[in-house]
């Protein structure tokens, strides 16, 4: 069983509002959001031990790849 969570205010910047407006359950958007966030910094930090440095610019230029590789899949489907 999960412990009871609390209600907060937050603040939203303007360029996330109209999607956190437009979520039929803003709240479990955005605990979603963290805890993919949080995912994502133990991935990386799993990656760090394993001897790689994970920088800004190789994620990018990762996922730069990774698209170019999925367009070419779907161009020769």
């Amino acid at each position: 069983m999960t412990a009871p969570g609390r209600k907060i205010s937050i603040y939203f910047p303007a360029d996330v509002l109209a999607d956190v407006e437009a979520a039929d359950n803003a709240s479990a958007m955005v605990a979603e959001a963290l805890r993919m966030a949080k995912r994502r910094k133990q991935l990386h930090e799993t990656i760090r031990r394993a001897g790689y440095l994970v920088t800004p610019e190789g994620v990018k230029r990762m996922s730069e790849r990774v698209a170019a590789l999925d367009a070419q899949r779907a161009a020769e489907q």
